[in-house]
């Protein structure tokens, strides 16, 4: 018999596609995703024009944006004991709330998916979060150091599940397998970089990925004449006009590529192929695993309160380094010590995609959404099974 599935997200961003894809393509699944065209931190949609994917909700937000709604949002009426609810795990979005109750009565397994924390968060909103997650059946978290965190804070280890989030990862492997070292001459030698330490930087230019540091770092390298040194920048964002600016004021420009919004895979690889680090001095998140992916090292702050969940990945000296938190002059002196040993950069390259193959696999995490779902709706119904006396 199969189960009826319906997710509900902020937003569905494009790196998601390929898992609910593959969930939508699994016979014993119907899957649905209601999402909103933009969420309230300003991702956009794609749905790619799949039919199991609704994005007319729109998000209105109260309160100076602590609390969020997601106007239109009904539990699906195909859903009956045993079917499976997944709400995201953002405590401001209440909209949610009355979904699970609805659930919860007519016998539908509810799965909080969701980060266990997140960057910077507050003491009181971690508590607010456990606590939301307690409506909910089951639990499914970004990474197993958060399921064990939980677990060893008392919760039901029966009813938390984690994924050890990836992107697809399939594709990079199999891109970085075939690179030819002629590529990156060409590459290379079009931007007229062919002697240059390149450092890459990939994501969106928020305050969060606090991209001053990379200027101060650089300014400091070049004071210090390491002036073969080149800063490879991807992405757009808010803030994208205030860093152009800044690298100016720390009279870096010249030493900046600014290659702005690229989505396309096969224009965006071969950056990852010839840089040497990638470097991300605020809260780093999914890009730490798609660098990983390529072999790419990964350079980011020591705190790990203050980062997103797939921190988890990196172990510092094996696959990447840390540096101080808010600490450009330490950020320089990370990236020299990266730049000083070849043989040790080769291996932390090695050792990064490593990783990935053995823990942070995309066909990993896919089987592991699947258990979720299997477990959750199969507690679910055996419990409705016992307390209906059958």
């Amino acid at each position: 018999m199969s189960i009826n599935v319906q997710i509900i997200q902020p937003a569905v961003p494009s790196y998601r596609l390929d898992l609910f894809d593959e969930l939508y393509n699994i016979d014993k699944f119907n899957v649905s995703i209601d999402a909103c065209e933009i969420d309230d931190v300003g991702v956009q949609s794609v749905s790619g024009g799949r039919e199991y994917i609704d994005l007319h909700y729109i998000i209105k937000k109260y309160l100076f944006g602590k609390i969020v709604w997601q106007h239109g949002l009904q539990l699906s009426c195909k859903l009956k004991t045993g079917d499976v609810l997944i709400v995201n795990g953002n405590p401001r979005y209440l909209s949610n709330l009355p979904l699970i109750i609805s659930a919860k009565r007519r016998g539908i397994a509810v799965i909080w998916w969701g980060h266990g924390w997140t960057a910077g968060g507050k003491k009181w909103r971690a508590w607010l979060r456990k606590k939301y997650m307690c409506i909910a059946d089951s639990i499914l978290l970004y990474t197993k150091d958060e399921a064990d965190q939980f677990i060893s804070e008392g919760f039901d280890a029966n009813n938390v599940a984690y994924l050890n989030n990836t992107i697809n990862t399939i594709p990079i492997l199999k891109y970085s397998s075939q690179w030819k070292e002629s590529d990156a001459i060409t590459l290379k030698d079009k931007y007229g970089i062919q002697n240059d330490r390149i450092m890459l930087f990939c994501g969106r230019l928020t305050k969060k990925s606090k991209l001053d540091l990379c200027f101060l770092a650089l300014s400091t390298l070049l004071k210090d004449d390491n002036k073969n040194i080149k800063l490879v920048i991807i992405g757009g964002g808010p803030c994208a006009e205030e860093y152009k600016n800044m690298s100016v004021k720390y009279g870096v420009q010249d030493h900046v590529i600014w290659l702005g919004e690229i989505y396309s895979d096969t224009e965006k690889a071969p950056w990852f192929m010839i840089s040497d680090i990638f470097t991300y001095p605020g809260a780093i998140g999914l890009s730490l695993i798609e660098s990983f992916a390529y072999g790419l090292p990964v350079v980011t702050h020591n705190n790990r309160l203050n980062q997103m969940p797939e921190i988890a990945a990196l172990k510092d000296g094996f696959n990447g380094y840390v540096f101080t938190e808010g600490d450009g002059y330490d950020l320089a002196r990370v990236i020299i010590k990266s730049f000083s040993n070849d043989e040790k950069l080769y291996s932390l390259g090695k050792a990064a995609q490593k990783t990935v193959i053995e823990e942070y696999g995309f066909t990993d995490m896919l089987n592991r959404f699947v258990q979720a779902i299997e477990k959750a709706s199969n507690l679910v119904a055996n419990k409705r099974r016992i307390n209906s006396g059958g």
